[in-house]
């Protein structure tokens, strides 16, 4: 099994990365899930497998935590 993990500043390309990856193995006729960590993201181009929003309420950790956006 191979795990590849996608990490970059906001706007590099992970997401459009993982959608193409998860794309090209599908493709191949392996098994592959995406994983969204980003709590924040409103859209991506692919359909996650498994999405930390679901657990996690972006507005209700700002407000807790008196946080912006970018968690400052």
């Amino acid at each position: 099994m191979d795990l590849i993990f996608v990490t970059g500043t906001a706007g590099s390309g992970k997401s459009l990365l993982t959608s193409a990856l998860k794309r090209w193995y599908v493709s191949r006729g392996e098994e592959a899930i995406a994983v969204n960590l980003d709590p924040g993201v409103v859209t991506l181009p692919y359909e996650p497998d498994v999405d930390v929003r679901l657990r996690v309420n972006l507005q209700e950790v700002m407000e807790n935590y008196e946080l912006g956006p970018t968690g400052l």
